[in-house]
């Protein structure tokens, strides 16, 4: 009995397009997923901050002091690191799972 997939059209979208990132190997793809867990992060907070402080960006960072910054980008990239190493396991999870849905259906 095969499981009915709502989502048919992202699957295959998602297998093409991870067919060729995956080639790339872990490291390319888990910089690439965590500067982008990064990006987000650091637009939210900013977002969150100038609408609910009225502070931008430059203003937070200016408020730092030197060694309050620098423990906040390192505690920063281990966690987007994390983020970018678990992101590759997810996505090839739902490769294989894709792969096996396939290989059965014929």
């Amino acid at each position: 009995m095969e499981v009915f997939n709502w989502n048919k059209k992202l699957d295959e979208r998602f297998y093409v397009r991870w067919n060729k990132s995956r080639e790339k190997g872990l490291f390319i793809n888990s910089i690439r997923e965590g500067l982008r867990s990064l990006i987000l992060m650091i637009l939210i907070v900013s977002i969150g901050q100038l609408f609910g402080n009225g502070l931008t960006p430059i203003d937070i960072v200016n408020a730092l002091s030197s060694s309050a910054l620098f423990k906040i980008l390192v505690l920063l990239i281990v966690i987007n690191s994390v983020i970018g190493i678990v992101a590759w396991y997810e996505n090839e999870k739902r490769y294989n799972r894709i792969c096996w849905n396939k290989k059965n259906r014929t």
